[in-house]
């Protein structure tokens, strides 16, 4: 119990500063399951003292639950703006309508599940190239960087209707073809 406490208290001490610089949105809901896991410490020891070994067990696996109740409701919900591709998939459904949308390069099952609609795969630059050469509209989710890397060899129409960091990485919607706004300077924001 001990243990559990200054791995509570020292994780606290650790990662709260760097939640608040990082993502200040999720510093609240990390403070309060870092408070609840250092009073689930200190009432199980608290317990121990006065009850002995197999009430401290009970009193720590009430704070386990504790724990559990607050990851669902506060911890997780926080998360999902960073986490989710939810919301974006909102907004590309929104955006693309009933025209084209494929993916590029990667299966990235996340998008199908929240747009409910089949994307096809775009494997590579020339496939990439055709898709946006067809003459009509069409879109195209695509990773930042990857965009970056191959934004030179394609059309000059293009442009960035949306774009959303998820997780780790940073999603474009790019649009082509009958899409590009006029002056768009295929640029996008």
């Amino acid at each position: 119990l001990g243990a559990a406490l200054l791995l509570a208290a020292a994780g606290a001490a650790v990662v709260l500063p760097r939640v608040g610089r990082e993502a200040p949105g999720l510093l609240l809901p990390a403070a309060v399951l870092a408070g609840v896991g250092i009073l689930t410490s200190v009432a199980a020891l608290m317990v121990h003292r006065r009850l002995g070994g197999g009430a401290a067990l009970g009193a720590f696996g009430a704070g386990l639950v504790a724990i559990y109740l607050v990851i669902a409701v506060h911890v997780l919900p926080a998360l999902d703006p960073y986490k989710s591709a939810r919301a974006f998939c909102g907004r590309i459904v929104t955006a693309v309508g009933g025209d084209s949308l494929a993916m590029y390069p990667d299966y990235r099952p996340t998008y199908v599940y929240y747009t409910e609609r089949f994307i096809p795969v775009l494997r590579t630059r020339a496939e990439l190239k055709s898709f946006f050469s067809s003459g009509r509209r069409a879109f195209c989710l695509i990773e930042d960087n990857v965009y970056a890397a191959e934004r030179r060899a394609l059309a000059a129409d293009l442009e960035i209707v949306d774009r959303q960091k998820v997780g780790h990485r940073e999603m474009l919607l790019v649009a082509g073809g009958a899409t590009a706004l006029p002056g768009s300077g295929g640029g996008g924001p």
